[in-house]
C-alpha cells in the first residue's frame, strides 16, 4: 500500500508538473514570438512613415514658400494700384488748390490753364509722370513726350491694338475713375521693348480735363523676383537642406548651379531630371526620385524631391531630402527600440522561468495533500455506492414517469411559447415599420422643399442657354460653363437621396458610429421642411467618443423627436418658433439635448408620453409609438437612457448613450440621473 502511494505522488508530480512546464514553455513562446512579430511589423511600419513624413515635411516646406511668394506678387499687385491712386490724387489736389486760389482771385481763364498745365508737367517720377488730355483726345500734358502735346489721340492704337484714349474716356464717363492696363515702350529697358503699363485716370471736372498716371510691371517684377530669389537662398534646414528654384527653360535661379541651363540633365538612370520637375510644376506639383547629380557641394546619392509652381512667373520651387538621412535615422531609431525589447523579453524569460520553479515546489507540496484526499474520498464513495445503488431502482421508476409527463407538458408549452413569441415579434414589426413610415413620409416632404431651389436653378440654366443660342452667344466655354453648373446642382440634389437612402437603409448591423455626424445628416434632411416653417434650429455640437449601435435608428429617434417638436410648435402658434440641438459629455456617456420652446408637455400626461400607442395629436397625425420606439432603441438597443422633462419653456428630451470602448458596450447603472 506504501509502494502505491508513493508511486501515485510521483505519477499526479510528474504529470501535473510536465503539463504546467509545457503551458508556461507554450505562452513564453507565443509571447516572444509574438513580440517578436510586433517589432518587425512596427519597424517595417516605421520605415515607411519615415518616407512619408519626411515628404510630407518637405512638402510644407515647398508649400509654405510657394504661398509666400504667391502673396508677394499679389502684394506687389495692390501696392502698385495704391501708389498709382497716391501719385493722381496728389496731381488731383495740387491743380485744384492751383485753380481754386487763382479763380478767387480773378486770374484769367487762360492764366489759371496755363498755370495748372505747368503744375502737371513738373510731376515727372524717373521714366513715368502725370499725363492729361482733354475729353475730346486733345493731349494737354506730356512732359516726357512734348511733341504730341496739343494734338488729338483718339484715334490711337496700342502694341495690343486697344484704343487707348478711348477706352480711358469711357472708364471715366462711367465711374470718374479707375484702372486700365496699355501695352507701351519702356524707355528704360533696351530698344524701347514694348512692355504692360497698369495706369490709374481721374477727371479734372473745371476744364474735363482727364489726368493719369502709369508704372510699367515688369520694373516692379524684376526687383521682387530679385527679393524672392535672395530669401531662398538664405533657408537652410536639418541635415544641411535648401530650397531650389528655376524658371520653367530649365535654367537654374538658386546654388547648387545658379544660372545654368540644366534642362537635358540626366541622372546615373537616364532621368531627365529638370524635364520631370518642370513636368509635376506644371501639373499642380508632385515628388521625384532620382540620384542626384555629383554637383559641387551636393552629394551623388538618392533623393527625393517636391516640387510646386509659381504660374505667373513661370517657375517652380521644390527642396529634397536624401534617402540616406531617412535610412540613418530609422536605424538608430530602430536599435534604441531593439535594445528596449531585448531587455523586456529577458525580463519575461525570467518571470516564467521563476514562475515555473514555484509551480513546481507547489506542485510537490499538493501532491502529498492531494493523495490523502484521494483515499479518504475512496473509501466514502465505497460506501455511498452500496447505499445509492438501491435508491436508483427505485429512482429509475419514478423518474420514468415524471419524465413522461414532463415531456408532454415541455412540448405545450413550447408550441405556447413559440406562438407568442411569433405574435409579438409581427406585432414590434408592424409597430416599427409605422414608425419609419411616419418618419419616411416627413422625409419625402423634406426632400420636396430641398429640391425646388435646385430644380428652379437648373430650369434658368436651361432657359438661359436658349436664349444664349437665339442671340449667337452659346459657345463652347459658355456651355461648359453651364453644364457643370447644372452638374453640381444635380450632385446636390443626389447627395439629398443618398442621405436619405442611408436613413432608411434596412441593415440593422451594430457598429460604432459618431453621433455628431448622425445628427448633421438628420438636420440636413430636416432642414428644408423646418425652414419652410419658419422654425430657426441652432445646433451646438461638443460632444467626443463614439456610440455603438444601428446608426439608422439612431436617426431615427432623432427625426422623431424633432418632428414631434415641430409639430408642437405648429400646433400652438408659437411666434418665434425655435429648436436647440446640443451635445456633450457626462460621466462616461454621449448627452443629445433636444429642447423647443413650445409651452413643454402637460405635467398630467409627461410620465406617459413614452408608452405605447400614447398621442396627443389627431389619430390621422399620430399612431403613439415614435417615443416608445425611440426610448426601446436607446435603451434596450444602445443600453442608454433617454428621459423628458420641461425646461426653460418648453420640452427638452435627453439622450444618453454609452461612450463605446474597443468592444460592445454592457449594460450600466452609472449613466447619469437629471
Amino acid at each position: 500500500m506504501h509502494y502505491r502511494q508513493k508511486k501515485f505522488r510521483r505519477y499526479y508530480f510528474f504529470t501535473s508538473f510536465t503539463l504546467i512546464f509545457f503551458i508556461t514553455i507554450g505562452i513564453g513562446s507565443y509571447i516572444v514570438l509574438g513580440k517578436y512579430k510586433q517589432f518587425q511589423q512596427y519597424a517595417l511600419q516605421d520605415r515607411h512613415n519615415s518616407i512619408e513624413n519626411k515628404k510630407e515635411i518637405i512638402k510644407d516646406i515647398v508649400n509654405s514658400y510657394v504661398n509666400h511668394i504667391n502673396y508677394s506678387i499679389n502684394s506687389k499687385h495692390e501696392s502698385i494700384e495704391s501708389r498709382l491712386v497716391s501719385k493722381v490724387n496728389t496731381a488731383y489736389k495740387t491743380s485744384m488748390d492751383m485753380y481754386q486760389k487763382m479763380k478767387a482771385d480773378n486770374y484769367p481763364e487762360e492764366a489759371i490753364q496755363s498755370s495748372v498745365k505747368t503744375v502737371l508737367a513738373s510731376m515727372v517720377f524717373g521714366n513715368n509722370y502725370i499725363f492729361a488730355f482733354d475729353k475730346s483726345g486733345v493731349i494737354i500734358s506730356s512732359p516726357l513726350l512734348p511733341m504730341i502735346e496739343g494734338k488729338n489721340l483718339i484715334d490711337m492704337k496700342d502694341a495690343a491694338g486697344r484704343y487707348t484714349l478711348r477706352d480711358s474716356l469711357e472708364i471715366i464717363s462711367k465711374t470718374g475713375d479707375g484702372f486700365q492696363d496699355v501695352v507701351w515702350a519702356n524707355p528704360s529697358s533696351p530698344d524701347e521693348e514694348l512692355k504692360k503699363k497698369r495706369v490709374y485716370m481721374k477727371e479734372f471736372e473745371p476744364y474735363g480735363w482727364v489726368i493719369g498716371y502709369g508704372i510699367y510691371m515688369d520694373d516692379d517684377d524684376i526687383q521682387t523676383k530679385s527679393m524672392v530669389v535672395k530669401q531662398i537662398e538664405t533657408v537652410s534646414y536639418e541635415n544641411k537642406g535648401y530650397i531650389f528654384a528655376a524658371t520653367y527653360d530649365g535654367v537654374s535661379l538658386t546654388a547648387p548651379e545658379k544660372g545654368k541651363d540644366m534642362y537635358d540633365v540626366q541622372d546615373v538612370n537616364g532621368v531627365y531630371i529638370v524635364r520631370e520637375l518642370i513636368k509635376l510644376a506644371k501639373t499642380g506639383g508632385g515628388y521625384l526620385t532620382y540620384v542626384m547629380p555629383p554637383f559641387k557641394g551636393a552629394r551623388p546619392e538618392t533623393k527625393i524631391s517636391y516640387v510646386a509652381p509659381i504660374e505667373k512667373w513661370g517657375w517652380y520651387v521644390g527642396t529634397g531630402v536624401y534617402i540616406t538621412d531617412i535610412e540613418a535615422e530609422y536605424q538608430a531609431r530602430m536599435s534604441e527600440l531593439f535594445t528596449s525589447e531585448k531587455y523586456e523579453t529577458t525580463l519575461i524569460i525570467s518571470g516564467l522561468i521563476a514562475l515555473l520553479g514555484a509551480a513546481g515546489f507547489a506542485v510537490y507540496i499538493f501532491s502529498g495533500k492531494f493523495q490523502q484526499l484521494v483515499e479518504k474520498f475512496n473509501a466514502d464513495i465505497e460506501l455511498k455506492n452500496a447505499e445509492l445503488a438501491k435508491m436508483n431502482t427505485a429512482l429509475e421508476e419514478r423518474v420514468k414517469e415524471k419524465t413522461t409527463e414532463l415531456n408532454k407538458l415541455n412540448q405545450f408549452l413550447e408550441q405556447k411559447v413559440e406562438e407568442e413569441v411569433s405574435k409579438n415579434r409581427k406585432k414590434d414589426r408592424i409597430m416599427f415599420q409605422q414608425g419609419r413610415l411616419a418618419a419616411m413620409g416627413e422625409m419625402i416632404g423634406n426632400i420636396a422643399h430641398q429640391w425646388r431651389q435646385p430644380l428652379s436653378s437648373i430650369s434658368l440654366l436651361v432657359q438661359d442657354i436658349q436664349e444664349a443660342y437665339d442671340c449667337g452667344e452659346l459657345d463652347d466655354e459658355y456651355l461648359q460653363s453651364t453644364v457643370d453648373k447644372c452638374t453640381a446642382t444635380v450632385a446636390h440634389m443626389s447627395d439629398t437621396i443618398d442621405d436619405f437612402r442611408y436613413f432608411f437603409n434596412p441593415a440593422k448591423e451594430q457598429v460604432h458610429f459618431d453621433t455628431s455626424a448622425e445628427v448633421k445628416r438628420c438636420v440636413n434632411l430636416l432642414d428644408a421642411g423646418l425652414e419652410n416653417s419658419n422654425i430657426k434650429v441652432i445646433v451646438d455640437l461638443h460632444a467626443e467618443g463614439m456610440a455603438y449601435g444601428v446608426p439608422g435608428e439612431y436617426s431615427q429617434v432623432i427625426v422623431n423627436v424633432v418632428s414631434n417638436a415641430k409639430d408642437v410648435l405648429l400646433s400652438r402658434g408659437v411666434i418665434e418658433p425655435v429648436i436647440s440641438i446640443k451635445s456633450y459629455n457626462e460621466a462616461g456617456c454621449i448627452v443629445l439635448n433636444i429642447c423647443d420652446n413650445g409651452g413643454g408637455v402637460p405635467s398630467d400626461i409627461i410620465d406617459n408620453i413614452f408608452e405605447p400607442y400614447f398621442t396627443t395629436k389627431y389619430h390621422s397625425k399620430g399612431t403613439g409609438i415614435g417615443l416608445y420606439f425611440s426610448k426601446m432603441i436607446i435603451e434596450d438597443n444602445m443600453n442608454g437612457r433617454m428621459t423628458v422633462k420641461n425646461e426653460d419653456g418648453g420640452a427638452c428630451f435627453y439622450l444618453y448613450v454609452p461612450i463605446a470602448k474597443s468592444k460592445k458596450p454592457e449594460n450600466t447603472n452609472m449613466l447619469p440621473a437629471l
